[in-house]
């Protein structure tokens, strides 16, 4: 396999304290499923408007069934603009640069 039964022991025996604090009832995988999937955020996002989105969505149900949906319709050309500044701000900060909006209008 991928580890040897001595890594694979060292791993588990983390596990295990790690459950016996909480008190789990569950076996380790499933507590250990269970933790990655209380702290797993993915984010996608995809365009109606594509040719291809049915289809891909067709193909995947669990993305109706299984995720959080947040529509949004258009946006506005203030709010393009203003996410990539928030999310760049501190580059910004420590940029030489006077005028970043370039970067803004390219994202």
């Amino acid at each position: 396999g991928l580890f040897t039964n001595q890594e694979l022991d060292q791993m588990y025996g983390l596990l295990k304290e790690q459950m016996n604090a909480v008190g789990s009832m569950l076996n380790a995988f499933d507590f250990f499923t269970a933790r990655v999937k209380a702290g797993l955020h993915i984010v996608l996002s995809m365009d109606p408007a594509d040719s291809e989105w049915a289809s891909r969505t067709e193909s995947n149900p669990a993305l109706f069934t299984r995720c959080s949906m947040h529509w949004m319709d258009e946006w506005s050309e203030e709010g393009m603009r203003a996410v990539p500044r928030m999310l760049l701000a501190e580059v910004f900060a420590m940029s030489d640069e006077d005028d970043d909006s370039n970067i803004v209008e390219h994202m």
